[in-house]
């Protein structure tokens, strides 16, 4: 154990101490894994100022073990070098200071920040959900490829080891420290050793091989070496970088994959994974690891294209995963005889679990059948020879560096093929994209295909990467669009997920969208829905997708030539001005802002606010709705009309961003305008003077609905956060999901939501089947029940997440419950649909009656 005096003078003259601004050490705790390096959670004593209550903090040191050490092993300045490299460009613990004096503590040791978080031990990760074990993998994943993504050269440490002889240095170094530390030699160690080296010839005489570039590794990269945080699960860091060295990229998933060939005879390293035919939902197969660490190297620069995994690279590098494991347990073995091991007298079984692993090592690599080492398999469908990697890649983390950006076909690859059976294949990883009977029958293998497209890149990089792309931590300044986000809308445009809300019956002619009906969009409205994000990378977010239905139902063909197409493509963005600050805007005929013609101009004056995408700055046209001066004789809803008025223009002004229970929805925004005299030639008049209401009402019916569903995604997704979260959390000594009261609040959101896909499916099907005007009744339901039932949903999730629910910043669910509050005013407030809703009942009754 360390002496917590002596440490304190030590991280005094380390400086430690005054940057952390602590007086004291207070407590040591060594952390309980490991058998390496000695790692301890230091209890400091923050400086107390007038008026404060006492503060602790916490740091983290990690020192080497003491006794004899093998030569160049436990190398803790090196490590620390690593660690000073690696910080901020990658998720990992902030450095603090390096102590070289090895007599003061029995051992080097440097200090670093305390991550709070989870360290998950067991691979199958049993107490989480299926959504919440595969999110894990997937950023562990994604981490994996983004280390080997960074520039050794960049970050200071090109020089760390030698760049070519990886292999040969690797056997030999294992081989070694195994030879130093048996009396007696393991034959399976020794026929390993012999296997490595003649599969080294056989790889280092491929062509292909000679491709691969040389990354920083890791060495010892599995899931209980990294700490994501609680009930999120979001990866917050990578640990434990002693093994790092510059090398094959390979290497680390090779070790990565190793956990999933621990058979039982491997004793506490043992784990269900080796059991793959019944991997716990979520969990990846060997296979899918291949192909997901595969996408995304290759995506961000790290495997050329042409590069194709054989067997024999994933059997070589899991193999020396094995010898090297093993080496390494006889090392801990022998130091254990020394008494300086690290976990102390519990080392001691490490000599017997080292035989098993070169045992089990040994069988792995010299199986004939090699049953589940068919891994690169799903190479052989992914190798894109004529593609060609360019521009920059933005980190999952929100550390940036140098890489390359995936084109369509990449996307493509990675999620489904429209003309094959690869999206049905993907959307059967998501059994809750379940569909009801009413809308499945209903829907086409094409759609189904776009389906699964969908659903895959919300699930696998939207989501992950929501934080950053709604910039939650402010690191962009605001009315800016972030790198990231537009990278993935090239994504989505490119792999063709893109205009989907263009059905079949607004784009009779198939000229503008993807041929989909109402009811086969929903179901992708839903999915897109789920991320408040997620809509506008597909270029299905509202106000643009109404106002495109606008240009498309009812603008001529000037207008559509001149307006349509940037919008089509995503280059431009629109916003539609309706709503006024000093009228009651649920009656549209309380509109006081003006239209008045004078020559081939019109003339617009008035105020508009809540004007949806105009801070956007790529938005360069502004649909006017506003009262036609010379329509003033005319029935109240024949006086108002429809002008285009491009963006930026003399007499109008952006007068303040408002923001929605305090969301400013950065980088869109809602916008409070000004419009002074501004001026638009006669040809900008859409449909015809008066046509006004006519327009408004085609354009809100199915963008109600579209609103509707994506409010649906978003309770869906809060009532999934509220059962993981009563699954980890205990309150009274039981967990939160054993209470009465939560089970009522999880049993009545299923209903909720149940409910809300239901009324807005048969509205879908209702618009498909019979069109706008006989959908109008199903719509008016859907809004007014779905706005409700999402904020009671997402009302309860609050409530069991507590105080993270309310910060959004921790559960994502304060801006979601925003969100639906919004729309029970939006498009139109409860009141306006009741009213619409009773009068079309009274009169059918009446109609009845007589």
């Amino acid at each position: 154990m360390v002496d917590a005096r002596q440490l304190q003078t030590c991280l005094f003259e380390m400086g430690v101490m005054e940057e952390e601004d602590c007086v004291a050490v207070t407590g040591v705790e060594k952390f309980e894994y490991g058998q390496s390096n000695p790692t301890f959670k230091v209890w400091m004593e923050k400086r107390q100022r007038q008026g404060e209550s006492r503060r602790t903090h916490a740091i983290v040191v990690r020192k080497q073990p003491g006794g004899k050490l093998l030569k160049s092993a436990h190398d803790m300045d090196r490590e620390y070098r690593i660690l000073r490299a690696l910080y901020p460009h990658y998720p990992v613990a902030k450095p603090l200071g390096y102590h070289s004096r090895r007599e003061d503590l029995d051992g080097t040791f440097y200090a670093m920040q305390y991550i709070d978080g989870v360290v998950f031990t067991d691979p199958t990760l049993p107490d989480l959900t299926s959504t919440q074990r595969k999110h894990v993998y997937t950023q562990l994943i994604d981490a994996l490829s983004s280390l080997h993504a960074l520039s050794p050269a960049s970050i200071g440490l090109a020089d760390l080891s030698p760049h070519s002889g990886f292999e040969t240095r690797q056997i030999r170094r294992w081989y070694k420290q195994y030879q130093l530390s048996v009396d007696t030699p393991s034959s399976d160690m020794e026929w390993m050793h012999d296997w490595l080296e003649e599969s080294k010839a056989a790889i280092l005489g491929s062509h292909l091989h000679a491709s691969l570039p040389t990354t920083l590794v890791h060495g010892d990269f599995r899931l209980d070496n990294a700490i994501f945080e609680r009930g999120t699960y979001t990866l917050k860091g990578v640990l434990d970088w002693e093994l790092a060295s510059l090398g094959n990229p390979l290497a680390d998933l090779g070790y990565f994959l190793m956990a999933y060939y621990l058979t039982e005879e491997c004793g506490p390293l043992h784990t269900e994974l080796c059991s793959q035919a019944t991997l716990p939902a979520g969990i990846p197969s060997p296979a899918e690891v291949v192909s997901m660490y595969m996408t995304e190297a290759r995506r961000k620069g790290v495997i050329p294209s042409t590069f194709a995994l054989s067997d024999l690279h994933l059997r070589f590098f899991i193999g020396l995963a094995f010898f090297r494991a093993s080496s390494i347990l006889f090392g801990v073995s022998r130091r254990s005889q020394q008494r300086n091991a690290s976990a102390g007298d519990m080392a001691e079984i490490m000599g017997d679990l080292a035989h098993h692993i070169a045992s089990a090592g040994r069988r792995f690599v010299s199986s004939s059948s090699s049953s589940s080492l068919h891994l690169a398999e799903v190479e052989k469908e992914r190798v894109i020879p004529t593609h060609t990697h360019t521009h920059t890649h933005t980190h999952t983390h929100a550390h940036s560096h140098t890489s390359a950006e995936s084109g369509g076909g990449e996307v493509k690859a990675a999620t489904s093929n429209e003309t094959g059976n690869g999206g049905e294949k993907e959307g059967e990883k998501y059994e809750d994209v379940t569909l009801p009977a009413m809308i499945s029958s209903k829907m086409s293998k094409k759609a189904r295909n776009m389906l699964a497209k969908i659903t895959w890149y919300v699930r696998e990089r939207v989501i992950p990467n929501e934080k950053e792309l709604l910039d939650s931590d402010g690191a962009y300044p605001k009315w800016t669009l972030h790198p990231l986000y537009l990278k993935m809308e090239k994504e989505c445009r490119e792999g063709g997920m893109w205009n989907l809300f263009i059905t079949k019956e607004m784009d009779k002619k198939g000229e503008y969208g993807k041929g989909l009906t109402n009811a086969e969009y929903a179901t992708m409205a839903e999915v897109m829905g789920s991320s408040l994000i997620a809509s506008s990378l597909f270029n299905c977010q509202a106000p643009d997708t109404g106002n495109m239905e606008v240009l498309i139902r009812y603008g001529n063909d000037k207008q559509k030539a001149r307006f349509l197409p940037p919008l089509l493509c995503g280059e431009e963005k629109s916003c539609f001005a309706m709503t006024e600050p000093d009228v009651a805007s649920s009656d549209a005929t309380n509109m006081e802002a003006t239209i008045k013609r004078e020559g081939d101009e019109y003339v617009i004056n008035g105020k508009k606010w809540w004007v949806s995408g105009a801070y956007d700055p790529r938005c360069r046209l502004c649909l006017f709705l506003g009262r036609q001066v010379e329509l003033s004789g005319q029935p109240a809803h024949l006086q108002h009309s429809v002008v285009l008025i491009p963006m930026p223009c003399p007499g109008l002004k952006l007068v303040r961003p408002l923001l929605v229970m305090g969301f400013d929805d950065s980088p869109h925004g809602h916008a409070e305008m000004r419009f002074d005299n501004v001026r638009v030639p006669v040809s900008h008049m859409v449909l015809g003077e008066g046509k006004a209401f006519e327009i408004a009402q085609g354009r809100l019916g199915p963008g109600r609905l579209h609103h509707c569903l994506r409010l649906v995604g978003l309770a869906k997704r809060s009532l999934d956060k509220m059962c993981e979260r009563s699954l980890v959390r205990s309150t009274f000594k039981k967990r939160l999901a054993e209470h009465g009261m939560v089970h009522d609040s999880i049993a009545m959101s299923e209903v909720d939501v149940e409910n809300m896909r239901l009324i807005c499916f048969a509205a879908a099907l209702e618009l498909d089947e019979k069109g706008n005007k006989a959908a109008k009744d199903l719509i008016g339901k859907a809004k007014i029940f779905v706005p409700s039932a999402a904020q009671r949903v997402i009302d309860r999730a609050i409530q069991v997440y507590g105080g993270a629910g309310m910060s959004d910043e921790d559960s994502g669910l304060a801006h979601a419950w925003a969100a639906a509050r919004a729309l029970r005013i939006a498009d139109g407030p409860d009141e306006v649909h009741k009213l619409s809703l009773a009068r079309s009942l009274l009169k059918r009754a009446l109609a009845a009656k007589l």
